[in-house]
């Protein structure tokens, strides 16, 4: 049989003193080992069988760019596309029409005029305060 050094023997007596001693703890503890095992086995063959290459979508250049030369034109990409009926800019007139007038702008009534006028006074008075 094989013969262990002293200290290795003293180890052993120990644990299974242990293990005489306080049955629940010892069985929680070697419970928590072999599934810290099991876990770790679980995950290193799930990690190297679910190895997956993603496939990286290519796009392929134009003959053009695959021998590109520094004396080759540069060709410009395709830009986003304008949606119809944009106008990047427009001419406006200088005056409305009589229709444009009727359809956006009503004439404020006396009434309309003094509350205006009573909202702003009481905005100034706030504003300022006991200023003098």
């Amino acid at each position: 049989m094989i013969q262990l050094p002293d200290f290795l023997t003293e180890k052993i007596d120990d644990l299974v003193e242990f293990v005489k001693t306080k049955k629940q703890v010892a069985l929680t503890c070697i419970i928590l080992v072999v599934f810290a095992i099991l876990a770790f086995i679980i995950f290193t063959v799930h990690s190297c069988s679910s190895v997956t290459k993603k496939e990286v979508k290519t796009v392929r250049t134009p003959q053009v760019m695959e021998n590109f030369t520094p004396d080759q034109e540069i060709i410009k990409p395709d830009g986003p596309q304008m949606p119809d009926g944009y106008a990047l800019s427009r001419n406006p007139k200088p005056q409305w029409t009589e229709k444009e007038i009727e359809e956006h702008f009503t004439v404020p009534d006396d009434e309309n005029l003094e509350d205006l006028k009573k909202a702003n006074d009481s905005l100034i008075n706030e504003l300022l305060g006991a200023a003098p």
